[in-house]
């Protein structure tokens, strides 16, 4: 029977672990090697079946880096301007979050982006006090600049989502219905009172399997067109965390930071990274579970019923 792979849910439920995170903390985490710890998208159904394991661990590690992210926030937000009236934060910031703000900003410049980073520092409360080294400064120059273009980047998460699903529509009826081919079995008769005619055991058996084999053969094509849209993504975003990766490296991940205010800067940037990694990760997964799903009814089929 054909079963209907909802991609939109499962991807929603993986990029939304990044987006529901409001809250900010630095953790001392390599996000450039954090990145290539994200499973490739699989090329077969067998592959994506034996990467099961890799895929659930760094599931169960995503979201533990991610609650580590949030745990320790409360601290360090209480601490800056932000956590002290929020409120107030909140409303001067809608104006930065405005819809045709978004879409100046993919058409400003560097010094343009840099410009109105330091007006919203000037505006929120979080303008230089003069407590950092010229060293420091710079990379919270760079580091603000960074996360305004992951940002960016991050907001394609919904287009993605829209994509996987477009891939899963174009290749669903390019497959074969088991419970249809069944039905094309003839009908025998057991001579037993009271049964009457019933398909031919021995051909549903051979349908069956030949259904669970012709699908299986699909999988490469609607796995290519994953690995491309994996590859696209991490072809944008990669260039900037490699570069935010060298630049926490630079300032001891916010250990360098003399004003608590500062460390909002760092967190911002890294949540965005944490983003584009979940983000890449919804990829990756939604591809190969429904992969892995095939090879394993199989199994369980062949279990039940024999090869």
């Amino acid at each position: 029977m054909k079963k209907k792979r909802n991609i939109a849910i499962a991807a929603t439920a993986a990029c939304m672990l990044f987006f529901a995170l409001n809250a900010n903390s630095i953790i001392k985490l390599d996000l450039s090697a954090y990145l290539e710890k994200v499973p490739g998208i699989p090329r077969t159904a067998p592959e994506a079946y034996n990467m099961s394991a890799a895929v659930k661990n760094f599931n169960d590690d995503l979201k533990k880096t991610l609650q580590e992210h949030e745990g320790s926030s409360r601290k360090d937000l209480s601490e800056s301007p932000l956590g002290k009236d929020p409120e107030k934060k909140s409303k001067k910031l809608k104006k930065y979050t405005d819809p045709e703000m978004k879409k100046r900003i993919k058409t400003m410049t560097d010094e343009e982006k840099m410009a109105m980073g330091m007006q919203m520092t000037r505006e929120m409360g979080l303008a230089d006090s003069g407590q950092e080294s010229q060293q420091v400064t710079n990379e919270l120059a760079a580091i603000a600049k960074l996360n305004n273009d992951l940002l960016q980047y991050n907001q394609e998460g919904l287009d993605i989502i829209k994509k996987m699903d477009n891939i899963e529509k174009k290749h669903a009826p390019k497959t074969r219905d088991i419970e249809e081919e069944k039905n094309s079995c003839p009908k025998i008769d057991t001579g037993k009172e009271g049964q009457g005619a019933h398909l031919d055991p021995k051909c549903v058996h051979a349908k069956t399997l030949q259904i669970y084999n012709y699908n299986i053969q699909l999988e490469p094509n609607r796995l290519k067109e994953y690995q491309g849209l994996s590859a696209a993504f991490r072809a944008k975003v990669k260039p900037l965390i490699v570069q935010l990766s060298k630049r926490l490296a630079a300032i001891k991940y916010g250990d360098a930071i003399k004003d608590p205010k500062n460390k909002v800067i760092v967190n911002n940037a890294q949540t965005a990274a944490l983003g584009a990694v979940a983000i890449l990760f919804s990829i990756t997964s939604n591809a190969q579970k429904g992969a892995a799903g095939l090879i394993a009814e199989k199994m369980e089929y062949e279990k039940n019923y024999g090869k």
